[in-house]
């Protein structure tokens, strides 16, 4: 399973959103050994070099091992630090323009992968972004 990890900035657009999709869906985090049709891929990388690593890390991407993604809205992750003894999130979205945002954003991550997508936070506890598995 996936876990990204989603803070809106206040200068985020439908762009940006629609650039994290496509980098979540893309990314290459899983070994040939992942998800489906592992056992083959073993046997194809069981000569490959590359010492304990296996040669073969980094092969495959949610899509191709056909993973599960769990969506977690974190606007602590945009916390500064930097000056006093208190978190800043003036970088953060407000909530009012952030829940439409994020639930726009698990919308079209649903659309684009169309298989296990789930979604975590207060609003999905309540049902409000999508917290049920697609």
């Amino acid at each position: 399973m996936r876990l990204p990890l989603s803070s809106p900035r206040t200068d985020d657009t439908r762009a940006d959103s629609d650039y994290i999709v496509r980098k979540i869906l893309s990314l290459k985090l899983f070994d040939a050994g992942s998800g489906s049709g592992a056992a083959a891929d073993e046997a194809s990388h069981a000569g490959s070099e590359g010492g304990e690593w296996g040669g073969w890390m980094w092969r495959r991407s949610v899509l191709d091992i056909q993973g599960e993604i769990l969506c977690v809205s974190q606007f602590t992750l945009l916390a500064s630090t930097i000056k006093g003894s208190k978190p800043d999130f003036h970088n953060a979205m407000p909530p009012v323009r952030s829940k439409p945002f994020y639930t726009a954003f698990l919308r079209s991550l649903r659309a684009a992968y169309g298989a296990g997508v789930a979604a975590a936070g207060a609003g999905a506890a309540r049902g409000e972004d999508g917290g049920e598995r697609v």
